[in-house]
């Protein structure tokens, strides 16, 4: 049996080296593992390596000339197809979620030291209040196949969304090479496709949020897919502390700071990556009982909740699962 262990979310899966082609590497920040039935010719590392470029292209942040680092700068930017799905998605997720989710956070992002280069401190109410005003995806418009800042210095921030849809993309490169078993994972988000050659169902582990002999997070609970997503937010791996205060990277919106709702982890099962990975995030800033009402409407999404009670408490909320 071989373990994966991942960034965001640890997941383990039962998977046999003799059985599947395997392709590993680093992208966007973080680690990533494909694993395929053959059917024919191999993938080639760097045709998957392409793809990371060309989204690498548009919606990093990290790279001074994308798209998304254009857009930044002059409020205005010509996007690719990769940034319109992209965008178009988050927009929808924003409306849906109540403005829950909201890729116009960067600049409140940026004032708390959680973006590229950024110094993590708590910043002042003012600092606060100038960030909010600079955010709310109404403040941004597309026009054609153009993205528009309706105020100038808007800033826009897809990691939440830019790599479940990552996966989906690559996932959609395989398949059109006739490939229809597979396991596509990035920074902890993965899609499955097919079923797996061995067990039928893939058999993915959800880490515990707590850890047991200092670093090591035992397996919480086992989940069963077959073409579908599962991607995890969570607040326990990105933070700082200070004095006795713990400032967690997932920002709410509203309110210009990180969210303090006892939301320990969200996991999402959705049929893309995309959308898991949006409402993942969504879903934490929420809370438990807005993310209960929303996802009567969203009977397509399967959703745990790990969070603290008001006794202090660990607990799970389960919603929509099958």
């Amino acid at each position: 049996m071989i373990i994966l262990s991942f960034f965001i979310a640890s997941f383990f899966l039962e998977l046999h080296s003799q059985t599947f082609v395997t392709i590993e590497g680093r992208a966007q920040g973080t680690t990533y593992a494909i694993k395929y039935v053959q059917i024919g010719n191999n993938i080639a590392q760097r045709e998957v390596d392409s793809i990371f470029n060309a989204i690498d292209g548009s919606l990093s942040l990290y790279h001074p000339n994308s798209l998304i680092s254009q857009f930044n700068q002059t409020g205005r930017v010509l996007m690719d197809e990769h940034m319109r799905r992209v965008v178009e998605a988050s927009l929808w997720v924003y409306r849906e979620s109540g403005g829950a989710f909201d890729i116009t956070c960067a600049s409140i992002s940026a004032v708390w030291g959680f973006g590229p280069g950024g110094r993590k401190k708590v910043p002042s109410k003012r600092e606060i209040r100038k960030a909010l005003s600079f955010t709310g995806s109404d403040r941004i418009q597309i026009k054609g196949d153009s993205l528009i800042a309706l105020k100038p210095g808007v800033m826009i921030d897809c990691n939440g969304i830019a790599q479940g849809y990552t996966v989906d993309v690559i996932t959609s490169f395989l398949s059109s090479k006739g490939i229809g078993q597979m396991l596509v994972e990035l920074g902890g988000e993965i899609y499955v496709k097919g079923d797996h050659p061995e067990t039928g169902d893939w058999k993915i582990g959800v880490e515990s949020v707590e850890t047991v002999a200092g670093e090591w997070r035992p397996v919480d609970r086992i989940i069963k897919l077959r073409n579908k997503a599962i991607t995890t937010s969570g607040n326990y791996r990105n933070y700082f502390v200070k004095g006795s205060s713990v400032y967690a990277h997932v920002i709410d919106p509203a309110k210009g700071k990180p969210v303090n709702n006892g939301v320990i982890a969200v996991t999402v099962i959705a049929a893309t990556a995309m959308e898991a990975d949006a409402w993942d995030n969504a879903f934490f800033v929420m809370g438990t009982d807005r993310a209960a009402k929303i996802l009567k409407d969203h009977k397509d999404l399967e959703v745990y909740i790990i969070y603290k009670g008001s006794d202090a408490n660990i607990r799970e909320l389960i919603i929509n699962s099958n």
